[in-house]
């Protein structure tokens, strides 16, 4: 049961992706985009408010500390998504990069042992996103870090999703609530990019440097709802059992829906689809991508 709310939650969280994709294209802006992100999915938590509990100040200064790596981790995922040259399916085997960095915490921060297969699996993982850049080939260093710059935004915001998903883990492992949890990290992620908003003026402004705001608000929607059912899930089955599962599947539920957007907006777009050589490039990275994860879960 919580492994297809796991699933759900997964294709929630692409659908989202999807639409960020579009809303955040053009003339948006990281910034704003973060923002109001923090400030819709604050608002829609509201009305729970009278369920959050308490927690100790350890535990709010560890949400604190997160909260602001999620901040920062989220304007880089949507400058990654307004580059025009990125496509989520390539950006896919790096974002499950992120499965990589959940293990690794949980191993030196929450005490949990991983076998040799796992780290086999993680290798795999990394291998498979190195296997992307290759399909667009450099002369020179420069030249690699300017290809891939997207690449490495992902990376960022992987990091962030790690944070996120181990402290959840070490809240509600301590005894505190879903709406408790998700509360205060809301609260921590919103309050500073308020404050840097009120600061520069550019809080009266940033609605307009979002040129899609029903495709937003539509994502901040489906982004909460994905949040609160990974936390139910979480409640229930390790990471060592959820982070494998999503990565596997994740990868290949973006390729279909790229593939299915690409169909239908075929005639508009006919340049739309990738070259066949880098889809069988992206193929084979996703592939190693779910051989991994089937490692790690052994």
């Amino acid at each position: 049961m919580y492994l297809f709310l796991l699933l759900v939650t997964i294709a929630t969280n692409i659908s989202a992706d999807f639409l960020d994709r579009h809303a955040s294209s053009g003339r948006s802006d990281p910034f704003s985009l973060t923002l109001w992100s923090g400030i819709v999915q604050s608002l829609l938590v509201v009305p729970l408010i009278g369920l959050v509990g308490r927690i100790t100040g350890t535990q709010l200064a560890l949400t604190a500390l997160v909260a602001a790596i999620a901040a920062v981790g989220r304007m880089q995922w949507y400058r990654a998504l307004g580059d025009a040259r990125e496509q989520l399916s390539r950006l896919a085997p790096f974002l499950r990069v992120s499965s990589v960095f959940v293990l690794l915490l949980a191993v030196f921060l929450l005490r949990e042992r991983m076998t040799a297969m796992q780290v086999f699996g993680a290798t795999c993982v990394i291998l498979s996103a190195l296997l992307v850049t290759l399909e667009r080939p450099s002369s020179s260093l420069s030249a690699f870090l300017h290809n891939n710059r997207g690449s490495a935004r992902v990376l960022q915001f992987a990091f962030s999703t790690a944070c996120i998903s181990v402290l959840y883990r070490y809240l509600l492992h301590h005894g505190v609530g879903i709406w408790t949890c998700y509360f205060y990290m809301r609260l921590f992620q919103l309050v500073p990019l308020l404050m840097v908003g009120v600061h520069t003026g550019r809080i009266r402004t940033a609605h307009i440097h979002i040129p899609n705001l029903r495709l937003f608000f539509c994502g901040r929607f489906m982004q909460t709802a994905a949040a609160f059912m990974y936390l139910a899930v979480l409640q229930h089955l390790p990471l060592t059992t959820v982070e494998p599962f999503a990565a596997g599947m994740a990868p290949f539920l973006v390729l279909g829906m790229e593939r299915l957007l690409h169909h239908r907006q075929g005639r508009a777009q006919p340049d739309a689809a990738p070259a066949p050589a880098v889809s069988r490039m992206r193929w084979a990275a996703l592939c190693v991508v779910a051989c991994g994860m089937v490692l790690m879960e052994v």
